[in-house]
């Protein structure tokens, strides 16, 4: 028996957690790591508790995705299929509503319009 994945999931006394892993993975197996990641997100969109529906508050912690790829287009009705590309999980795309959409471009120009704000921090 081979050993494609060995993992130690471990929580200081803070209780910060900490994974640890080896991937020794031939390309064929890929696509059952990602049946298996796929799985695994979605047992914990289905755990409790649930995922904070809250963004970060300014200030707190976060690990952004830089320079993404992103794709909008129109679903059949004429709503927005937002894809952003994440580099674990593939392309992800979200189905928001005409008016969500109006809503997300408004905010992204409210943003970019803005003086410069001291910036989250970034792990």
């Amino acid at each position: 028996m081979k050993e494609i994945l060995a993992a130690v999931l471990s929580e200081d006394e803070h209780g910060n957690f900490d994974l640890a892993y080896h991937l020794d993975a031939p390309e064929e197996l890929v696509p059952r790591l990602d049946k298996m990641l796929s799985t695994l997100v979605q047992a914990r969109a289905a755990a409790q508790p649930p995922v904070s529906p809250e963004p970060p508050r300014p200030g707190e912690s976060i690990t952004p995705i830089v320079n993404s790829g992103w794709r909008a287009d129109p679903d059949i009705a004429g709503n927005l299929l937002l894809s952003l590309h994440h580099p674990a999980l593939g392309w992800v795309t979200w189905h928001l509503p005409r008016h969500a959409g109006h809503e997300l471009s408004a905010g992204i120009v409210r943003v970019l319009d803005q003086e410069a704000q001291p910036p989250a921090q970034v792990q």
